[in-house]
């Protein structure tokens, strides 16, 4: 799938290589082959992101991801059945990582960023994509 991504569109990408550059490369912090076998289905050049992203950055998208697995993983020792709401899920693969066959995944993002992602994640059975104007000013008397 080639991309056509521009402005703020480009960091979905981020993370989602992090997650792919250091599994390739064998690193002990997390693997995540849902994000290799996304990366490799794209035409994009990733060394666009690493002229300007430093390993450093690569590893605390790292570091990050993989406390958030902790995190479900023990809420789902004591609720295996839960519901997760992965809110500005971006490209994220959480889901794929984390999944113990009981839980319900939703990925909630903009309109244009579900369409890209159901591109390269379609939904399944317990994991789907929820498009939602989040941040859109609604009328609300919040300033």
């Amino acid at each position: 799938m080639t991309l056509n991504l521009s402005g703020v569109h480009k960091t979905l990408l981020l993370p989602l290589w992090s997650r792919a550059k250091l599994t390739l490369e064998g690193n002990s912090i997390l693997l995540d082959p849902k994000a290799v076998e996304i990366v490799k289905g794209m035409q994009y050049d990733f060394d666009l992101i690493d002229r300007y992203l430093p390993f450093t950055s690569h590893a605390m998208n790292l570091g990050r991801a993989r406390m958030f697995d902790y995190a479900i993983i023990r809420f789902l020792t004591d609720y295996p059945r839960a519901s997760v709401a992965n809110l500005g899920a971006g490209l994220d693969t959480t889901f794929s990582r984390v999944d113990n066959g009981s839980l319900t995944w939703y990925d909630i993002d903009l309109p244009d960023v579900i369409q890209l992602r159901k591109q390269l994640i379609p939904d399944t059975e317990r994991s789907r994509c929820v498009s939602s104007p989040l941040g859109e000013n609604r009328g609300s008397n919040c300033r």
